[in-house]
């Protein structure tokens, strides 16, 4: 979500477009950064599910004080009626863009989405399914979670670096991508590496990303005897280098309403193995295989692929224009959207 609204927001024109954040507990650095030098507010707050009460009174207040024309809230679920009981008397227009085709909150999905469905002025969706989901019948537009494919392009310089760097010349590389939660089941990706190790023990994984589950991950690594086979990064700002330094990209994800990185991961070329419960409008290139989640499956699969330098790479940027995933495009479109409420709004 936060790298979909970001690779939007760093497209627009800032002297056009101002746009201020209000962030539930915290921000990463550098988003922070790119915020700033643009001139616009970063507001973050503790915890919205802790302290709900407190959380609405600040949104509104912000709300009031900046005179916003929009509030374009985020989620996954009807629980986004808090921001629109909040804003009920503020002047303002409110967005509500669907991200997910499940939600973590079913019971509060349920109780809210009467009051939801009826407060806001328009609905988005990072897809059909998405969209289908949070607003049943009601009208929504698919605004799409699209990249800067140029961004993720090949750069050998960069492989053979950061390769060097973390002791990986002579190795496989599997990168995943992804906190480490239930969701992206990384214990699934531990067991699969195993194996892999067992018929290629020059395998190496490197896990991006942080997470509630990562300490349980670190000791069953630990517990398989896989330290000198899994590589733990962190949250990284260096996605680009990873993924030209990386052999395979993969996704076990236990449910998955889209999967950005997935989409970069095509654009530089290298290919990409995604659980069979991913969207399939993910794949906008040949280098996208999807697999159920059965262990030996994903290992006979990844053993018989080809490394990246031996797939189809021509016309990528031209794949990802036409399935409609072009970040320029989508950004256009949607401050035509932006600039209809708020004539709407001004007419009113």
């Amino acid at each position: 979500m936060s790298a979909m609204i970001m690779n939007y927001y760093q497209k627009f024109n800032h002297d056009e477009v101002k746009v201020d954040f209000l962030v539930n507990k915290r921000m990463d650095d550098g988003f922070k950064e790119i915020i700033r030098e643009n001139g616009d507010n970063i507001f973050i707050f503790k915890n919205r599910n802790k302290h709900p009460l407190s959380y609405m009174k600040y949104l509104k207040l912000i709300a009031q004080k900046n005179n916003y024309d929009i509030v374009y809230v985020h989620g996954n679920s009807a629980t986004m009626a808090a921001e629109e009981f909040s804003l009920r008397n503020v002047d303002t227009k409110i967005i509500v863009h669907a991200h997910g085709e499940t939600t973590d909150h079913p019971l509060l999905n349920r109780v809210l989405h009467p009051y939801f469905k009826k407060h806001y002025t328009a609905a988005f969706a990072a897809s059909e399914a998405a969209g289908n989901f949070l607003f049943n019948n009601k009208s929504f537009k698919v605004i799409r979670n699209g990249i800067d494919g140029k961004s993720f392009a090949f750069n050998e310089a960069s492989r053979k670096l950061l390769r060097k760097k973390l002791n990986l010349e002579d190795s496989n590389v599997v990168l995943q991508v992804g906190a480490f939660t239930k969701q992206k089941n990384h214990i699934f990706t531990i067991a699969m590496i195993k194996k892999l190790v067992e018929n290629k023990p020059n395998t190496k994984l490197l896990l991006a990303g942080d997470g509630p589950l990562k300490k349980e991950i670190e000791i069953l690594v630990s517990n398989l005897k896989l330290n000198n086979n899994v590589i733990f990064l962190g949250e990284v700002s260096n996605l680009l280098e990873l993924y030209s330094a990386s052999d395979y990209l993969i996704f076990p994800s236990s449910w998955e309403p889209f999967g950005i990185v997935a989409l970069e991961g095509q654009m530089s070329g290298l290919p990409v193995f995604v659980s069979n419960v991913f969207s399939k409008s993910v794949a906008v290139t040949e280098n996208i295989t999807y697999i159920p989640l059965i262990v030996n499956e994903w290992v006979d699969v990844i053993s018989n692929s080809k490394l990246r330098g031996h797939l189809p790479t021509q016309n990528l940027l031209l794949s990802l224009q036409n399935t409609g995933y072009d970040i320029q495009d989508n950004a256009n479109y949607l401050i035509r959207l932006f600039r209809e409420i708020i004539k709407e709004k001004n007419e009113g």
